[in-house]
């Protein structure tokens, strides 16, 4: 075997040692308020979604239908990010959070890496996080939601993503998503009307210049 092949053959073995390491890892801390706070970083994440780590603070749990849901703030963000800091209060994508409730064991998703996968790139995948919260802002959409995006349960082919219908209608016609989807509707109101006026001030600006030119 010459020096070539020598070559050929340790980068090829360099490569499959690469190709060997975990995709993705989990990290667990506890927040200054005594959260409990999920980092899960995916290092095959397509560039296409614009991040490759999920971060989840939990909040707590509530019984809804007789299902334990937990709350969560979630975020996204990419490692390459800068950390952006105000004083000592952090600011940019790791900390802009949206509040979802989710059907999740949390102690498999602390213990057990299949699980935690699948519920990180599939249930909270940000584009599907993104249509639910969407949808729960709507005030009849066709599947109600609030803002409650499903679960994962085991089947026989594996872990799949599930959605109680009747969870998200609960939660979608409860008093915060009301509140939530009323406080909605008067900022798209607000921004129409700060639109509205922006474009009469641009036009009396112009016509203010046309008046000057004919003087």
């Amino acid at each position: 075997m010459g020096f070539l092949d020598r070559f050929k053959k340790e980068k090829n073995e360099n490569i499959n040692e690469t190709q060997q390491t975990l995709p993705s890892a989990l990290d667990s801390t506890i927040t200054q308020d005594g959260k409990i706070q999920l980092e899960f970083y995916d290092s095959q994440a397509d560039f296409k979604q614009f991040y490759d780590t999920t971060r989840l603070i939990l909040n707590g749990q509530m019984q809804v239908n007789n299902t334990i849901l937990t709350e969560a703030l979630i975020s996204y963000y990419s490692q390459n990010d800068a950390v952006m800091l105000n004083g000592n209060r952090e600011i940019g994508r790791r900390a802009q959070y949206k509040k979802i409730l989710m059907d999740v064991d949390i102690n498999q998703l602390q213990s057990n890496p299949t699980y935690c996968d699948y519920v990180m790139k599939g249930l909270l995948n940000e584009k599907r996080v993104n249509s639910y919260l969407e949808r729960g802002l709507q005030e009849n959409p066709e599947q109600p939601c609030g803002n409650y995006v499903g679960g994962v349960r085991l089947t026989e082919r594996g872990y799949g993503k599930v959605f109680d219908a009747k969870i998200g209608k609960m939660i979608h016609e409860a008093l915060p998503m009301k509140l939530k989807r009323e406080e909605y509707r008067r900022r798209q109101e607000q921004e129409k009307q700060d639109s509205i006026a922006r474009k009469k001030a641009e036009i009396e600006r112009l016509q203010q210049e046309i008046n000057d030119i004919q003087k």
